[in-house]
Order: C-alpha cells, then structure tokens, then sequence
C-alpha cells in the first residue's frame, strides 16, 4: 500500500484541491465569462491522449467520441436549467453540483487508469479496460461539451 502512495506524483493533491475549491463554488449562484465555459470542454482532451495510448487504443478512441456525443446531449438538456440570463460578456447561471461531479469524476477516472497502469498492466491492457475508459471518460468529457453548446447558443440580452 505504502508504494502505492509513493508512486502518486505530488502535483496530485494540488490538483484534486483545486478541482474540489471550483466544483464547490459552482454550487452557488455566480456569474462568469461565457469562455470559462467554452475552455471546460479542453479537459477533455486528456482522455484523448490517453486513450489513444492504451492497448486497444483505437477503441477506446471510438468509444471516447461516442460516450461524448452522448454525454454532450446530456449536458446540452441539463444545463437549460441552470442559465439565470446571458449577456454578451457573462453567463448568469444557478448553483449546481454536475460541475464538480464531473470534474471529480475526469479526475478520478484518469487516476484510476494510472493506478491500473501501475498496479495491474495486465487489467490496463484489456479490451474492457480500454473500452470501459472511452465510454466514462468521453461521457464526462461530453457533459462540458454539452454545456458549452448550450451556453453559446442560449439567447443574449443586451446589458443594463
């Protein structure tokens, strides 16, 4: 267990502290730039270059890209009800928990497949392992995509 431990790099905690600080503080009302919610979907494209260097790559790939667009419908409905009102410079949105959960969950799968890597490479080397890594990864990664769409495409009000 001890090695375990020793073999997560230090950036880790960091990290996962500043992932938990933004997730909590998108569970209250606040108004932000329309473009932090366009960059979100760019946390997506670590699971690509990581999918891309399992195994079976090529499916994790192609599952990667489905469970997003699946994951980018889901996000695209849910978010209706959390935009209060959007100018051309901030979005005005609800408190809600999908956007910790979210990046928790990017989090925690990306740490699990490196763990796995570490612990068991047999595992990490399975079809299912890369399959199973391309449908949650791309699904989370989707629901910021989703969101995003959303957000760009949700009515502006002129300001005042």
């Amino acid at each position: 267990m001890s090695a375990i431990v020793q073999g997560i790099p230090l950036w880790v905690a960091p990290l996962l502290f500043v992932l938990v600080a933004l997730g909590l503080r998108a569970t209250r009302p606040r108004t932000t730039s329309p473009l932090v919610l366009y960059a979100l979907p760019l946390l997506g494209l670590m699971g690509v270059n990581r999918a891309a260097n399992l195994p079976h790559g090529d499916l994790a790939l192609g599952l990667l890209l489905a469970g997003c667009l699946a994951g980018s419908l889901v996000g695209y409905a849910r978010q209706a009800r959390w935009i209060v009102g959007r100018d051309a410079r901030r979005v005005m949105l609800r408190g809600e928990w999908m956007t910790m959960a979210t990046m928790l969950g990017l989090f925690a799968v990306n740490f699990a497949v490196g763990m796995t890597q570490g612990a068991a490479p047999g595992v990490a080397a399975s079809t299912g392992f890369a399959a199973a890594y391309g449908l949650v990864a791309g699904g989370l990664s989707g629901l910021f995509l989703g969101r995003a769409v959303r957000v760009a495409f949700w009515p502006v009000q002129a300001a005042g």
